[in-house]
Order: structure tokens, then sequence, then C-alpha cells
């Protein structure tokens, strides 16, 4: 049961407007935006390009962050969105994304 409610808690229901979903998401999952903001900043020290996809790919893998047992999901709609909230966060990552059509 624990688990189950911790998935749906990590995901908004229906298909939202991305940008509406990912702030959701950031909300409902502290921890794993703040890996995915520590994951960014080191890449950055570390003079590597950021990469959301990576980052989302990293938390779905079954022994990074996890809540109620059960991995982490994201909706890869989201992936635009959260660099968008990343990047308003930190601006110093702005020159570490790639952004298409920006």
């Amino acid at each position: 049961m624990t688990s189950q409610l911790a998935l749906e808690l990590d995901q908004p229901k229906g298909r939202t407007d991305p940008a509406v979903g990912a702030r959701q998401w950031v909300a409902n999952n502290p921890e794993a935006y703040g890996r995915i903001v520590a994951w960014a900043l080191r890449d950055m020290a570390e003079g590597n390009r950021c990469s959301m996809h990576l980052y989302l790919a990293l938390l779905r893998r079954y022994h990074w962050v996890q809540r109620g047992g059960s991995p982490y999901r994201c909706d890869n709609r989201f992936s635009s969105p959260l660099v968008d909230i990343l990047l308003a966060d930190h601006p110093e990552l702005s020159q570490s994304f790639e952004r298409r059509g920006r």
C-alpha cells in the first residue's frame, strides 16, 4: 500500500500541462529534485554539459532515490519544464544546458 501511494504522489494525474506537471513533481519530490540540482552543479563545476534526460534516467535506476521502496517516476514531457525550473533556481547553470529554439 505504501509503495502504491508513493507512486501516486510522485506524478500528477492525467495529461496535465507539462509546465504545471513539472512544478507539481518538484513539489512532491524534493529529494529527487535536490539530486538533480546536485548533479547539474557538479557537471557545471567539472566543465561538463548538463543533461536533464540523463538526470531523469539516473533517477529511474533502482538503486538511486527511492520513496517507499519504489523507484521515482517522472514523465519525459517534464524534461524541458524541469530545466526551466532549475535555471530559475540556479541561473549560474544557464550556460551549461543546451536549449533548442531559445
